[in-house]
C-alpha cells in the first residue's frame, strides 16, 4: 500500500509540475506577443474606409457596442461573426459623426487594420489573464516553499512576534474581506445594470414599435461544459427618419429559433434606435435567462450577501447577550 501511495503522490507531483511548465510556457509566449503588439502599436499608422455602420447589443444588460464595417458586402451580417480588420469598434460620438466613405485612423499590425479600441481590448484581456495565471504561480511556489525547513522555521520565529502577527492578521483579513467586498460590489453593479435594462424594456416612455427583418443569424457554440451557447440575430429596420438601421441582437435560444426565419416585432426608445427590445417575451425566454451561468453567479452573490448579513447579526447579538442565537421565549405558565 505504501508503495502504491508513493507512486500516486509522485504522479500528482509530476502532473502539477507539467501544468506549471505548460502555463509558464504559454505565459511567456503570450507576453512576447504582447510586447510585439506594443512595439508595433502606433509604429505604422493606417487608415481604413467605412463601408457600413452597425451595432451589437447583449442580452442581459442591453449594452450597445458601436462599430464600423471596413469591407464591402458585410452590411447586415452578424457583427460578432466578423474578424478584426473587417470591423472596428468606435465610441458613440465618433459613430454618429462618421458617414459611408469616411476614413478611420488606426494601425497596421501583421497586415491587418487595428484601431485604438481593438488594441485596448487585447491589452485588457492580457492583464486579466495574467492576474488569474499569477494566482496559480503563487499557489504552486508557496506550496514548495512550505516544504523548505529554512522557510518554515523563519515564519515560525516570526509568529512569535506580536507585531508580525498583528500585521499578518490585518493583511489577511484585508485581502479576504476586501476581495469579497470587491467581488460583491461588481456583482451588484451588474445586477443593477440588468435591472435597469429590464425596467427600460417594460417602460412605455417614448416607445416606438416597428418590425425588423432578420438578415443573418449565428450561434456561437461554447465547447466548455459550464459555458452557455450564444444566439445572435442580425436585424434591419427603418427608424423615424426613414434611415435603415443595422443591429446584431443577442437573444435566447427560444427567440432565436422562433424568429430566425420570420419578421421580428421590436420596439425602441425615441431617438435611440440602436437599443431595441423584442415586443414579445414568453415564459420560455424568461426561464432560459434565469438559468444562464451568469445568473447563477448572481444567485451566489445574493446568497453570500444574505449569509454575511446573518453573520453580522449573530456577532452583534453575541456582543450584547453572550450568545449567537436568539433566546427562546418560555411558554407562559398555565392559569389555574
Amino acid at each position: 500500500m505504501r508503495y502504491n501511495y508513493d507512486l500516486k503522490r509522485i504522479g500528482w507531483m509530476l502532473f502539477a509540475f507539467g501544468v506549471f511548465v505548460f502555463v509558464l510556457f504559454k505565459t511567456v509566449e503570450n507576453f512576447q506577443e504582447y510586447i510585439e503588439l506594443k512595439r508595433q502599436d502606433e509604429s505604422e499608422p493606417m487608415t481604413a474606409v467605412v463601408y457600413g455602420k452597425t451595432a451589437t447589443q447583449d442580452l442581459l444588460y442591453g449594452k450597445t457596442y458601436y462599430m464600423v464595417l471596413l469591407s464591402e458586402n458585410l452590411t447586415g451580417k452578424v457583427a460578432w461573426n466578423l474578424d478584426i480588420g473587417q470591423r472596428a469598434y468606435v465610441e458613440k460620438e465618433e459613430f454618429d459623426k462618421l458617414e459611408i466613405g469616411d476614413a478611420v485612423s488606426g494601425f497596421k499590425i501583421d497586415g491587418t487594420f487595428h484601431n485604438r479600441e481593438d488594441l485596448e481590448g487585447k491589452y485588457s484581456s492580457f492583464y486579466i489573464g495574467l492576474f488569474f495565471v499569477s494566482l496559480f504561480f503563487i499557489g504552486y511556489i508557496s506550496y514548495w516553499l512550505s516544504k523548505i525547513k529554512m522557510v518554515t522555521s523563519f515564519f515560525h520565529r516570526m509568529e512569535q512576534k506580536k507585531l508580525f502577527n498583528s500585521l499578518l492578521g490585518v493583511l489577511l483579513y484585508g485581502l479576504f474581506y476586501g476581495g469579497m467586498l470587491t467581488g460583491l460590489s461588481f456583482g451588484f453593479y451588474y445586477m443593477g445594470q440588468m435591472g435597469m435594462n429590464a425596467y427600460e424594456k417594460y417602460s412605455d416612455e417614448d416607445r416606438i414599435e416597428t418590425t425588423a427583418v432578420v438578415t443573418d443569424h449565428f450561434i456561437q457554440r461554447n465547447p466548455s461544459m459550464y459555458g452557455d451557447d450564444l444566439y445572435y440575430l442580425a436585424l434591419s429596420f427603418e427608424n423615424q427618419a426613414n434611415e435603415t438601421v443595422y443591429l446584431t441582437k443577442e437573444v435566447t435560444s427560444h427567440a432565436y429559433y422562433a424568429y430566425k426565419d420570420l419578421p421580428v416585432p421590436i420596439s425602441y426608445q425615441e431617438g435611440n434606435p440602436y437599443k431595441i427590445f423584442l415586443q414579445e417575451t414568453s415564459w420560455k425566454d424568461i426561464s432560459q435567462i434565469m438559468m444562464t451561468n451568469e445568473m447563477m453567479m448572481y444567485y451566489i452573490v445574493c446568497f453570500i450577501t444574505v449569509a454575511l448579513i446573518y453573520v453580522l447579526i449573530c456577532l452583534r447579538r453575541y456582543k450584547k447577550t453572550g450568545s449567537y442565537f436568539r433566546a427562546k421565549k418560555e411558554n407562559p405558565p398555565l392559569s389555574k
